[in-house]
């Protein structure tokens, strides 16, 4: 806004006026005094110190005088709307001089003076470039920019940036509120200094993941000890090659330092050689930068599954105890069909009810208040007795059959019809049909023809296969400790690398989630919080998928009773996958925390999109080349999504192709 009004018409005297509605003087013409000249004559000779005393005695406007001291500090200034404007975006335009001072990600304040309002945001697109006079497709334009280069060099015009700019809040009272209005055209735009990016972003924390996007001195962490935060799930996606293994190498290495546990299924071995420092050239000095140095993590150790083997030799064998799956569970990851999964339910009926005729295991196995949370198999059952049944069920089914067939061929021969109760006293029982368990404790068989011997035949052979793997209940390789993995500090690693069967890697799973879900159940909340317990599933979409989520529906939902309610009790679960495509929706809403490295694929796009909630659409449209390292952070302990760059890893880890 000029301080001075244009001249009138009718005035031509060159004389200075009082303003009538203020106290400034007023220019009513350029010309001079002289008598008699005429608007045509011609060049007029400036009347400098005329106008010099004018301005001098022009009263100041001291709030423009401020604004205008404030405004030199601005790095950009709010433009008009586009032609289809978005409520929570506003462009933002640069001086040449200025764009030095732009970064996709910076923080802003911008001061609407007009209104008195302040607003935080960030910046999310730009800088683009554009001549400030001339057309950007404008002839002359052209012709300087295809003639650069080939020995020549010739003068840019004049030109600015644009930049877009996201509304993340109101400040009020050093409080960011959510708003429903926007800047006005022409407010300045400020950088935050970086000193306040901490408290603003709430990035302070026990727990280290790196720097916040351009920003050298702002570092980012998540508050381990803040039960709204990190005990909430964690999930990690990324392409092979966009950091998402060191992300969760650092997220291991952190929770350690932080007295967490940490539990890893390692389906590649990636992880069996975090106890050295890392020895990549280079990493030394970056990771001085965060406070850190290469070093291993002090107490690891290393699982391997029956008849695999492993990257270290001190592995330790382990098997899995039968009873701590329910059997639904087994049918569903041992692939049965409805009618061998049917079969395997009557089988594990008279087993229990054997057993309790027998006095083993509890008087009843539903009804207590954890069971119906979380079922699990009848206590002190095994593979091997389920298969001693069926092993039993068929010798006497053969036995029936031979009876029959030779009383049939008795009566071909037209032999007389004996007295049958005196053919039964006489009749002397082997030794297996004396000893059936059937028999023994007056329980119906399973198999009463050969409909059924066929069918539990299949579901035989199913067991016996799964029995091969030696994978349950094995004197010389204990189940895993639930104490001993809760220790604060620890690390295991269960490594897969040897590991092709899909059932025994989901059994394995299932197991661990089970057993610890249990422990922990049965702590107060004091040891819980001592013996918090992070466990992460590598390869999630390996365990459970959106493909065979309705052939996995106990998984499904013992993971989802896991997820919610174990949290509650410090147990965490971290799912990493390179194919959230093929995830269930269900275990993106059980992730409140994301980390999302750079994806690729359309379909891998859509599914983050609805999961991780309101991320700018100029964000997202980095993710599918956001380079190695760099991750859009989704948590509950910031305002909104940050870009964050992880710090590399301390520990030594073990690639592979």
């Amino acid at each position: 806004m000029l301080p001075f009004e244009p001249p009138a018409q009718d005035d031509q005297s060159g004389n200075r006026q009082r303003d009538a509605g203020s106290d400034q003087y007023v220019s009513n013409s350029l010309q001079d005094g002289n008598a008699g000249a005429s608007e045509l004559s011609g060049p007029r000779i400036a009347q400098v110190d005329q106008h010099i005393a004018m301005y001098e005695a022009m009263s100041i406007n001291h709030e423009l005088e401020q604004r205008a001291v404030a405004s030199a500090r601005a790095i950009a200034f709010v433009h008009f709307d586009m032609t289809s404007p978005k409520n929570n975006i506003v462009e933002a335009l640069v001086h040449q001089g200025d764009l030095i001072k732009i970064d996709r990600g910076l923080y802003v304040l911008i001061e609407s003076d007009e209104d008195q309002r302040r607003y935080s945001g960030r910046i999310v697109e730009g800088p683009f470039f554009d001549p400030d006079v001339l057309k950007r497709d404008s002839t002359p334009v052209q012709f300087i920019i295809l003639h650069q280069g080939q020995g020549k060099r010739l003068s840019l015009p004049e030109y600015h940036g644009r930049i877009h700019i996201e509304l993340l809040g109101e400040e009020v009272n050093g409080l960011l509120y959510p708003t429903t209005r926007r800047p006005r055209p022409a407010s300045p735009v400020f950088a935050y200094q970086s000193s306040m990016m901490s408290d603003m972003l709430h990035l302070r924390g026990n727990i280290l993941l790196g720097q916040l996007d351009t920003y050298k001195d702002v570092f980012v962490h998540i508050d381990g000890e803040n039960k709204e935060y990190l005990p909430r799930n964690v999930l990690t996606v990324g392409t092979v090659g966009s950091g998402k293994s060191n992300t969760d190498q650092v997220l291991i290495e952190e929770t350690l330092a932080a007295n967490y546990a940490q539990i890893v299924v390692d389906p590649e071995g990636e992880y069996t050689l975090m106890d050295k420092p890392v020895e990549t050239a280079g990493v030394q000095e970056m990771l001085a930068l965060y406070g850190r140095a290469p070093r291993g993590v002090p107490h690891l150790t290393v699982y391997r599954p029956p008849l695999c083997g492993s990257k270290r030799a001190d592995a330790v064998e382990f098997s899995v105890p039968f009873d701590s799956l329910s059997p639904e569970l087994i049918a569903e990851i041992t692939d049965m069909n409805e009618t061998q999964g049917m079969r395997f339910t009557f089988l594990y009926e008279q087993a229990i009810a054997v057993m309790r005729k027998e006095g083993q295991g509890p008087a009843q196995i539903i009804g207590e208040e954890e069971e119906a949370n979380l079922s699990r198999g009848y206590p002190g059952i095994t593979l091997d007795f389920l298969l001693d049944i069926l092993n039993q069920e068929f010798a006497h089914h053969e036995y029936k059959r031979e009876e029959e067939s030779a009383e049939k061929g008795k009566k071909s021969k037209g032999a007389a019809k004996s007295d049958d109760t005196s053919d039964e006293a006489k009749k002397v029982l082997p030794s297996s049909e004396v000893n059936f368990y059937c028999r023994v404790h007056r329980l119906k068989p399973l198999i009463e023809d050969q409909h059924d011997a066929s069918s539990y035949g299949a579901l035989r052979k199913k067991l016996r296969e799964l029995r091969s793997t030696r994978l349950f209940d094995r004197h010389d390789a204990p189940k895993l400790d639930m104490v001993r993995l809760s220790e604060p500090g620890h690390l295991t690693i269960i490594d897969m690398s040897d590991c092709d069967d899909r059932e025994v890697k989901n059994i394995i799973i299932a197991d661990l989630l089970a057993r610890m879900y249990r422990y922990k159940m049965d702590l107060d909340e004091k040891t819980n919080k001592q013996r918090r317990v992070m466990l992460t599933i590598e390869e999630a979409h390996g365990f459970v998928s959106r493909e065979n989520k309705g052939k996995m529906e106990q998984t499904l939902s013992q993971l989802q009773r896991i997820a919610r309610r174990g949290r509650k009790r410090w147990l965490i679960l971290h799912f990493v996958t390179q194919s959230p495509q093929h995830l269930p929706s269900e275990l993106f809403e059980l992730a409140n925390n994301k980390i999302i490295h750079q994806t690729t694929g359309t379909e891998n796009l859509r599914v983050l999109k609805l999961a991780a909630g309101t991320i700018n659409e100029g964000i997202w449209d980095e993710v599918p080349s956001l380079g190695i390292g760099r991750a859009i952070v989704v948590s509950s302990q910031y305002p909104h999504p940050i870009m964050v760059r992880i710090r590399p890893a301390a520990s030594q880890r073990n690639y592979t192709l």
